[in-house]
């Protein structure tokens, strides 16, 4: 895998170890599209289209290999809270878990459902015992089909990684515990 674009970016700004804030603008009307906050030299969080933490930064990063996104990156550098951030990764830590990540993440996307399809719990399955049959990241997956109710806002709520998201419907359509209304 190349650090083109902006992995090459975030490399960039890590080896100087930059404080402040790489902005996601949209290049059509410079709409803000998401940030990824660095913090001498580490990052330390992002959001990205509603999304927040390491969800938010893995999807703008695979996004951007995928080219599905029309943005410009704009650094710019700002005095970070000494707060406790969401995470604190070195690049090349992040380079390997991208990498990783990325991987699973095409070998898993043939599986992932038409955003515009509704999904809901089978009662059946939760009246049943079967229901304490499922994994944590099955229930995640459950909750935010009864929050959201679209394939694509579970897939932008459910605080998992699209990999898990999309494992964990298959696993759940294969237990008979969702169903696909339209």
């Amino acid at each position: 895998m190349k650090k083109d674009g902006l992995l090459s970016l975030i490399e960039e700004q890590t080896t100087i170890s930059f404080t402040g804030k790489i902005n996601v603008l949209s290049k059509k009307n410079n709409q803000f599209e998401g940030v990824i906050y660095l913090k001498e030299g580490n990052l330390v969080n992002a959001q990205y289209q509603g999304m927040k933490g390491k969800k938010a930064l893995f999807n703008l990063v695979f996004d951007d290999i995928d080219s599905k996104t029309d943005v410009n990156y704009i650094v710019e550098p700002e005095i970070i809270d000494p707060k406790p951030t969401d995470f604190d990764i070195e690049f090349e830590n992040f380079y390997d878990m991208v990498k990783e990540r990325y991987e699973k993440f095409l070998s898993v996307k043939k599986y992932r459902p038409p955003g515009h399809l509704t999904l809901v719990v089978n009662p059946i399955f939760i009246s049943e015992i079967k229901a304490s049959q499922v994994s944590a990241d099955e229930f995640d997956v459950m909750c935010a089909i009864i929050t959201a109710g679209k394939v694509a806002e579970v897939y932008k709520w459910c605080p998992l990684f699209d990999l898990e998201i999309t494992k964990a419907l298959v696993t759940l359509r294969s237990k008979k515990a969702i169903m696909v209304l339209t």
